[in-house]
């Protein structure tokens, strides 16, 4: 990468470590509890909370001082756009847990939108190519 500079993470070592410590293992566990949610092992809120971490840092600066973690290399690697994108349609087909809300609506709406950013995220690194 050769980037070097006096900030703490302008340094081809920090982001080194970023990437192997931090950015790959969040992404091993969005992927497990995504995949586990599917497996019945995880549940609805845990994929839900997963899937918006994955947006969540696979957007760009978000306005942390001195660190941006990016997961979306790792996020593209692992598959977890398609991955997270069949969860959000799980959990909106999965009726225990939707008949728990007090407006479905809203929560499909919550849902909706997820799957919207989602499938964004997904076409805009598949558009970019390898």
């Amino acid at each position: 990468m050769g980037a070097w500079g006096e900030g703490p993470t302008d340094n081809d070592t920090a982001l080194d470590w970023l990437d192997r410590r931090v950015e790959t293992p969040l992404a091993l566990t969005i992927k497990d509890t995504l995949q586990g949610y599917l497996d019945g092992r995880m549940e609805p809120a845990q994929a839900e909370a997963a899937i918006a971490l994955l947006v969540d840092y696979s957007s760009g600066p978000g306005g942390q001082k001195y660190l941006q973690i990016n997961l979306a290399p790792a996020a593209e690697a692992e598959g977890l756009w398609g991955l997270a994108a069949d969860v959000l349609r799980a959990l909106m087909a999965d009726e225990g847990w939707m008949g728990r809300w007090i407006s479905r609506q809203a929560k499909v709406d919550v849902l909706q939108d997820l799957l919207g950013e989602v499938e964004e995220h997904g076409r805009s690194k598949s558009l970019q190519g390898p």
